[in-house]
């Protein structure tokens, strides 16, 4: 470690380490040990993990498509369920996803069981590395956040929900893609990683899956790129709009070349949207089922979960609406929220351990380098609770009744485009575990800095009490 002189002649702060390869190297060791208890009973050979969606939806879809393929055929039509209906045209069979395709030699059964695994570690090691190389945490962040997600109720609920579980583990990759992005000195390589990530993650399964992570992706951009251009500006100077918008641009051209490169299964599932038995928008009633949204009675244990209980869906009363982030992970968030909006001191970004061979580099940091990124996940874990309340209504069609507490979900029903056709608003929840799952790694990266003073407790105070 190196000291300086600063321009007015008093000692500068001392440079922070960088990252080491050893810690790397036990980050993805823990991580890939904790996943592998988690994923232990999909890997094991003595049986198979189902549940009801397993033996009445996916599996049969999974099996279908195999069978199709086996016999040189593309599964477009599935004709043995109601006199016949769409096969490749609901996307949540991932005709088109490679994983699925790859794993066909095993047949469905032990099939789906595998790529359940696999994609509970792609999950884990995709925020892994968001945290290490996108927001260049130290060790444990990685490895805490890692644990927040996977570990959490929301990704335990969807693991039984294959379809689901295959979009969910593609997100933190699209933000990773997205975050070099926005730091990038070569925009044609950036573009064509984010255009893959993309890409992955719109054959991947279940569309609400994908509608829930598409705002998030577009506020991660927004944030991540106005954070670049603060840390990159000279200290005084504002961030230029410019640069700004020259990342955005380069993220949103990486969207497009996604949609492109999903552009054959899109086209298929719009070709035969006129033949699906059911296509519209669903009502408040269907919305606020009570096993689809978070009752604000039990809105405490429904996002923290209970370690006295044996099983953790009677905290939520839904497998549906299940968050279970613990209360560990919420109290890090608060602190990584005070700690990215209160510090003051400046001092140099450290490489990544693998900085030779990453292609973007990061930029000298400011006082407060995730300031704006603290914030956008906040507001998104906040919103994302908000809106998995759901509508809040009942009774007839010509007569119903609705609560003050989903006035927002029906504004954003009535105004937002698709936003009618999701079934259910619990599974917004996703978004609140990704973002405090975030915002915990920020809190232990200042926890592991000894960077944590009375503002920062301020302000994690208040959170705490906010909430």
């Amino acid at each position: 470690m190196t000291t300086g002189r600063s321009p007015a002649g008093t000692a500068a702060p001392p440079a922070r380490p960088a990252p080491s390869r050893r810690s790397a190297v036990v980050e993805a060791v823990v991580t890939a040990l904790f996943t592998t208890w988690v994923a232990w009973p999909f890997l094991s050979p003595a049986g198979y993990v189902t549940g009801y969606d397993t033996v009445t939806y996916g599996g049969p879809n999974l099996a279908f498509t195999y069978a199709e393929l086996g016999a040189g055929r593309l599964p477009v039509w599935n004709d043995t369920i109601f006199g016949g209906a769409p096969f490749a045209a609901n996307a949540q069979t991932a005709v088109f996803s490679p994983l699925q395709l790859l794993a066909a030699p095993l047949g469905a059964p032990r099939a789906l069981d595998v790529l359940s695994a696999v994609h509970l570690f792609l999950l884990a090691f995709g925020v892994l590395v968001l945290v290490r190389r996108g927001l260049r945490l130290r060790a444990p962040a990685g490895t805490v956040a890692a644990v927040v997600v996977v570990g959490g109720g929301t990704v335990m609920a969807r693991s039984l929900q294959f379809e689901q579980l295959a979009v969910v583990a593609w997100v933190p990759w699209v933000l990773m893609a997205v975050d070099a992005a926005v730091r990038t000195t070569r925009p044609a390589r950036a573009i064509a990683l984010t255009g893959l990530a993309v890409a992955a993650l719109l054959v991947a399964g279940h569309p609400q899956q994908i509608y829930l992570a598409a705002p998030l992706v577009v506020l991660w951009a927004v944030v991540r790129a106005v954070d670049t251009a603060r840390t990159s500006a000279r200290p005084g100077s504002r961030p230029a709009a410019r640069a700004v918008g020259r990342s955005v641009g380069i993220v949103a051209l990486g969207g497009v070349l996604g949609l492109g490169l999903a552009a054959v299964p899109l086209a298929v599932t719009a070709a035969q949207l006129g033949d699906a038995a059911t296509f519209g928008t669903h009502d408040y009633t269907t919305a606020s089922h009570p096993g689809y949204s978070v009752r604000p009675a039990v809105l405490a244990s429904t996002l923290l979960g209970d370690v006295f209980s044996e099983v953790q869906t009677t905290t939520a009363d839904s497998s549906e609406a299940m968050g279970a982030v613990g209360v560990a992970a919420a109290v890090l968030a608060l602190v990584g929220l005070g700690a990215a909006t209160t510090r003051r001191r400046r001092e140099p970004d450290p490489a990544p351990a693998d900085a030779a061979t990453d292609p973007t580099p990061a930029p000298p940091m400011g006082g407060r380098p995730h300031l704006v990124t603290a914030v956008g996940l906040a507001l998104a874990a906040v919103t994302a609770v908000v809106l998995a309340l759901g509508p809040r209504c009942s009774g007839p069609p010509d007569a119903v009744v609705c609560d003050r507490a989903g006035a927002v979900y029906r504004a954003a029903f009535r105004v937002i485009p698709g936003f009618a056709q999701a079934r259910v608003p619990g599974r917004w929840l996703l978004v609140a575990t990704l973002a405090l799952a975030l915002l915990a790694a920020l809190g232990i990266d200042a926890v592991a800095r000894g960077a944590l003073d009375r503002r920062v407790g301020a302000v994690a105070g208040a959170g705490a009490l906010g909430l």
